[in-house]
């Protein structure tokens, strides 16, 4: 098969966050004062409406605030804010060979996409880590106001880079169902296995191909 296009999941797939970075939830909860188990229940309620663009960050770091009881002004919800970007950077990490695949994938002239579901601080941290420059079409669910398993969602990315489904490779880890859509609607469908065991949420039941990393993909993808 020869294809036109590659389409990736971010979480499990391109970026894992560091298990040696101590767990943000405490940090955070530490650096504002508060126990860390009622803060980590608060700070995720609101996660899915900020993953799909229904809720604004301002909004989540002010809700959070007040629910624990603290100043929840604009100064403090901008510090919340930065904290988290902190955190996160630090504990964010690129999978081995990450970069040298996608710069072999664009040289080879295939059309790259980015599909993932995440809240607005994910995309400064995916500048940061080289990323965005290299994909033809970035969809984070949080601009897009739809997430994975939304079949619009990949039909949107598929639309962005100009492919379609059966010329196009999806890779992802198999979280929120992406490997089945993906191979529903036509697409090959990559698993990539390279998450540790305990971090692991089960296997997807419907995938094309199994690669334990991403250097694996390359004679899989040919233009």
């Amino acid at each position: 098969m020869v294809f036109s296009g590659v389409i990736f999941d971010m979480h499990g797939t391109l970026v894992y966050e560091d298990p040696d970075v101590p767990t943000q939830w405490c940090i955070m909860a530490q650096r504002l004062g508060v126990d860390h188990v009622a803060f980590a229940e608060v700070f995720n309620k609101d996660v899915k409406p900020l993953m799909t663009g229904k809720m604004g960050a301002h909004r989540r770091y002010k809700n959070v605030l007040e629910s624990l009881g603290l100043d929840a002004g604009p100064d403090q919800a901008r510090g919340f804010e930065a904290m988290e970007l902190e955190l996160r950077r630090e504990a964010a990490k690129l999978y081995p060979g990450a970069l040298d695949v996608l710069k072999i994938l664009r040289e080879k002239g295939l059309h790259l996409g980015l599909l993932t579901n995440c809240t607005p601080v994910w995309a400064e941290i995916l500048s940061h880590l080289g990323l965005v420059h290299l994909f033809h079409a970035v969809l984070l669910s949080c601009d897009q106001g739809m997430a994975k398993p939304d079949r619009r969602f990949f039909s949107s990315a598929l639309e962005k880079i100009g492919t379609t489904p059966k010329k196009t490779v999806y890779v992802g880890d198999g979280g929120d169902k992406e490997l089945e859509i993906a191979t529903e609607i036509g697409m090959t469908s990559v698993y990539i296995d390279h998450m540790p065991k305990t971090l692991r949420q089960g296997r997807p039941k419907n995938f094309i191909h199994r690669i334990a990393a991403l250097s694996e993909l390359l004679p899989l993808v040919r233009p």
